[in-house]
């Protein structure tokens, strides 16, 4: 499991330019796209330990969607960079960085940041935003008389998918996901808190000098996500405040 993870990145990261293949783009290929910029910007985490286990405990929330929302080739990994944030592409990938994964203080916080990645592809976040760029795209280009030759296209489409690193989604999905992803790492057994528990830790970060990271430029402040957390999450979700007991994996990582 862990050696295919490892190809599959590695392979996207130094097979980029075979995007210019014809046709229609399927939800995996433009995945791939993604992820291979994210990759040309920071490697994979070499340490196999770490990815296989970021790939279990992902694969374990992924367990818990309904059964139609499963159906994806769903690949996990860590890359290596000190600074904080995690990023979903389409078809399934998720990515998360090395200093995310250090300021964790529990599984349970792990898990909501793979959950609230899981829900941005779910949702079709960032598939929404290509499906409506590349419409617009494509009436300007008819506007101005102009045919849009691959290369083009594929230049055109290559900036959406930078702006998603630099820009991030809207506040609208990101607060989506929030909410979609504490339930999702609830169901899986964590505890229903640890999303709020992750973002008062993120407003420490914040407030510590780091307000400059790209992740608070491109993600609403980690206070107003708590406060629309607590106004949107069922009360139910009370019962379930108890963080999960830690695997031994998750120790080894931190400690």
């Amino acid at each position: 499991m862990t050696f295919k993870v490892m190809v599959t990145f590695v392979l996207l990261a130094t097979h980029f330019p075979c995007a210019h293949a014809e046709g229609p783009k399927s939800e995996k290929d433009v995945g791939r796209d993604i992820v291979a910029l994210y990759l040309g910007a920071a490697p994979l985490l070499a340490e196999t330990e770490t990815q296989e286990y970021i790939n279990t405990l992902g694969h374990h929330i992924v367990g818990f969607l309904p059964d139609n929302q499963r159906a994806r080739d769903w690949t996990f990994g860590v890359i290596e960079t000190d600074s904080v944030n995690a990023f979903a592409a389409p078809g399934g990938y998720i990515l998360i960085t090395q200093g995310l994964l250090d300021l964790t203080e529990t599984e349970d916080q792990l898990a909501f940041i793979l959950a609230h990645e899981i829900s941005h592809v779910v949702k079709e976040h960032h598939l929404s935003v290509i499906r409506k760029q590349s419409k617009l795209l494509s009436v300007v280009s008819r506007m101005q008389g102009k045919m849009t030759n691959q290369s083009d296209t594929f230049s055109e489409l290559s900036g959406i998918y930078r702006d998603f690193a630099t820009r991030g989604l809207d506040k609208k999905a990101e607060h989506e996901a929030d909410l979609d992803g504490t339930v999702l790492a609830t169901k899986a057994g964590y505890n229903s808190h640890a999303s709020m528990e992750l973002l008062y830790v993120l407003s420490r970060y914040h407030d510590d000098g780091n307000e400059s990271e790209l992740f608070f430029k491109t993600h609403p402040h980690p206070l107003t996500r708590v406060d629309l957390l607590i106004d949107l999450l069922p009360s139910a979700f009370e019962d379930y405040a108890v963080n999960s007991r830690p695997s031994s994996a998750f120790e080894r990582l931190k400690f």
